[in-house]
């Protein structure tokens, strides 16, 4: 307890619980929804965070909720979590969810151990493909399994998180912090575009194997190939919030490939009527 009233009162943040749980909740908003683990990572990370400029103000460094706080939200995260999705997609569901919030507790803690923390990001995320084919009656050992989807989720993530750590990578170098950013230091744009070259094949080989229309050829998958050098070549290391654009510029990019995903999957339903 003394230890987060010393960090509080070297960056003058007062101690405010709900709105500390609020700001937990919402600097993981899509993960924790999908993997129960609102606030682990940042439990994890509260004494890194506090050497590393862009986070040193996040909730646990900044002393604005504690230690046994945030344990006691996470640990409600979890089971609310776990609840919901028991409640509204069933057992199997459920059980397919597993692979992805084990691969969230694990995440927190590779940093510590691998050079390349963003790997087991990547498969956590790329894992929730499997509850909504579960959730659509499909079975586990279907021939039809989205391998594709898989491997186009999972090369996107670890090269998003590549965008996104290339802010902090002086400040992780000096804390000692292991990520892929750092190791591959300026090699960095040659490993995004790799992993952009992978994403856009497995997403075209995902798009041929689901029969899409022409219309999602052209704005999805398109637009989406397009982006990809554009990243690649937008982002200036020398700039630590170039990264931080880029990302909320891709992070734009999935919810328009998802409103353009619904819009195709309505009226090619519309047109079967």
């Amino acid at each position: 307890m003394a230890k987060n009233k010393a960090v509080s009162s070297t960056t003058d943040t007062p101690h405010n619980l709900f709105k500390g749980i609020w700001q937990l909740s919402r600097l993981h908003t899509f993960e924790g929804l999908s993997t129960a683990s609102i606030g682990c990572i940042d439990i994890c990370d509260r004494k890194v965070d506090g050497k590393v400029a862009r986070t040193k103000k996040r909730p646990l460094p900044s002393g604005m909720i504690t230690y046994p706080e945030a344990m006691v939200a996470f640990i409600l995260g979890v089971f609310i979590s776990v609840g919901v999705t028991y409640a509204i997609l069933g057992e199997e569901t459920t059980i397919a969810m597993i692979p992805a919030w084990v691969g969230s507790f694990i995440y927190p803690f590779a940093k510590r151990a691998i050079w390349a923390p963003q790997v087991i990001l990547g498969l956590t995320m790329a894992a929730c493909v499997l509850p909504p084919w579960v959730a659509l009656g499909n079975d586990w050992t279907d021939k039809g399994l989205p391998t594709s989807l898989f491997g186009a989720i999972f090369c996107w993530l670890v090269y998003l998180d590549l965008i996104y750590a290339s802010q902090d990578r002086p400040d992780d170098e000096k804390a000692g912090v292991k990520s892929l950013a750092v190791w591959l230091g300026d090699n960095l744009k040659l490993g995004l575009s790799v992993l952009g070259l992978a994403q856009i094949i497995f997403f075209t080989q995902a798009g041929f194997q689901a029969s899409v229309s022409t219309f999602f050829w052209i704005f999805g998958i398109g637009v989406w190939a397009m982006s990809v050098p554009w990243s690649v070549l937008s982002l200036n290391l020398q700039d630590r919030h170039s990264g931080g654009r880029i990302f909320l510029g891709n992070a734009v990019l999935v919810l328009y490939l998802t409103a353009i995903a619904g819009g195709d999957v309505w009226t090619v339903s519309k047109l079967r009527l």
